[in-house]
């Protein structure tokens, strides 16, 4: 019982991040007339970090700071904002979504042209 109240305490606390990649699969019906489709295998790199105060159904999205000449995306929060996030992928579909609660500061980086790995990252939520 101790064992497992140390592990969510400690789960609780930690900061928060998107998977780098993902791997999914993609599936076209029908297509249309002659045409051939080509579905694109392999990891997909996390392309944007969508940030909202409440649930991303309400669409409270923030504005985030960008410096100037920087590929880095900031969003701040006054203590108490419910934070969610969305971890959007390269060529996929696929949207997951996490409940970050209270943060004071979230955090993007856009890899320019994809040569890098981009990141994302929130601190850990407010006690």
């Amino acid at each position: 019982m101790a064992i497992a109240l140390m592990a969510a305490t400690a789960l609780a606390s930690a900061a928060f991040s998107c998977p780098a990649s993902i791997e999914d699969e993609q599936h076209v019906q029908t297509p249309p007339g002659a045409a051939s489709v080509h579905l694109y295998k392999g990891p997909r790199k996390l392309e944007y970090m969508a940030v909202f105060v409440g649930h991303p159904t309400q669409r409270l999205q923030p504005q985030p700071i960008r410096a100037p000449q920087s590929n880095v995306y900031v969003w701040e929060f006054a203590s108490g904002a419910d934070v969610w996030v969305q971890c959007i992928y390269t060529a996929s579909a696929a949207v997951i979504t996490y409940h970050v609660g209270a943060t004071r500061r979230c955090s993007f980086r856009k890899s320019p042209g994809g040569l890098e790995q981009s990141w994302s990252q929130c601190d850990a939520p407010l006690p």
